[in-house]
């Protein structure tokens, strides 16, 4: 399984990065592999409207506080300077 990058035909494998737990009530864990350069994480709705934002951890290792976050389906989005990648996450 593999996750298109928006603006770029190189894909990135899907266990380059886990987000966890997945549906999540509180926190939710993402943790990213060195081959992704990531600066910033971001929460979207399905309107594409961002709810949170965060720079990255330079570690790799980053805890999103998603508690107020209505029940639902949201996209989680990765950022660098040129790129993004994207994963969807349920919130209960």
């Amino acid at each position: 399984i593999h996750e298109r990058l928006v603006g770029s035909e190189m894909c990135i494998r899907d266990s380059a990065w886990n987000v966890y737990p997945n549906p999540s009530t509180d926190v939710l864990n993402v943790n990213v592999s060195h081959e992704i350069k990531v600066t910033a994480i971001q929460v979207l709705d399905q309107n594409g409207r961002i709810l949170l934002s965060q720079s990255a951890n330079t570690n790799g290792l980053n805890e999103l506080n998603v508690e107020a976050l209505a029940t639902g389906i949201y996209t989680l989005r990765l950022l660098n300077d040129t790129q993004s990648l994207n994963k969807r996450f349920v919130k209960q």
